[in-house]
């Protein structure tokens, strides 16, 4: 049989592993790539490394190179605030404060916000010119107060 694997063969097959990667796998081959590029450089600088040493080493250092890849990728990828609020437009305005142009009686009423009229709902009354503040959103309702 032979003694070891020859470092150009794991070379080859990190790159061709990187290869398949870029077609779209996702990050699922990276971890295995990576660690078939560690074991061309430990077979080529100990020359003695039997195929045995090797293939266990390849699969340690793949499940480790994964789990370590999958573990920076949860971290970059956990849901936050402005994510969860994309297709929420309402949701987005809460902390907007805009100027009132027409009068708004207790109860609900009508202002624009760039290019949208919005309902919104007030528990004071709210005169022309008024600053408010949007503090709340029910579906497609703002409830809004005076802005300080």
């Amino acid at each position: 049989m032979f003694e070891s694997i020859a470092p150009w063969h794991w070379l080859t097959l990190g790159l061709l592993l990187l290869g398949l990667e870029l077609l779209g796998a996702g990050g699922f081959l990276l971890g295995i790539a990576t660690s078939a590029a560690v074991i061309a450089l430990c077979s080529w600088l100990f020359d003695g490394f039997a195929w045995q040493g090797q293939l266990t080493l390849f699969a340690v250092l793949s499940v480790l190179y994964s789990w370590i890849w999958f573990q920076f990728l949860r971290k970059r990828n956990s849901p936050d605030e402005d994510v969860s609020l994309i297709n929420n437009r309402a949701a987005q305005l809460i902390g907007t404060v805009i100027e009132v142009t027409d009068d708004i009686p207790i109860g609900t009423g009508k202002v624009a916000i760039g290019d949208t009229l919005w309902t919104v709902r007030t528990a004071t009354n709210v005169t022309s010119g008024d600053r408010v503040r949007v503090i709340a959103s029910e579906g497609m309702e703002l409830q809004i107060e005076p802005a300080p």
